[in-house]
């Protein structure tokens, strides 16, 4: 069931939510970290639903997306590492 937020964002309440990490480069976007194909992903600085960009096809995150809320700003030390590792 997908719920308004915000007059242009949405939360799937039957969605996982991923842990987001703002990244300042040329432009401010999220960063998120995916178990199944273990890679980070962008997108739009904002909470709310996203579609899955995961690589793996088994991944549960192809079908339904999930949620991204603002964990914190990103770190070098994240780099090449999972939340689960920090």
């Amino acid at each position: 069931m997908r719920i308004p937020i915000s007059n242009q964002a949405v939360i799937d309440l039957d969605a996982p939510t991923l842990p987001a990490y703002e990244v300042y480069d040329q432009y401010v976007r999220w960063v998120v970290y995916c178990k199944h194909c273990q890679l980070w992903h962008t997108h739009s600085p904002a909470e709310g639903h996203r579609e899955a960009h995961c690589h793996d096809p088994c991944s549960p995150y192809r079908k339904r997306g999930y949620n991204v809320a603002l964990r914190g700003p990103w770190t070098r030390f994240y780099f090449g590492r999972s939340p689960e590792d920090l």
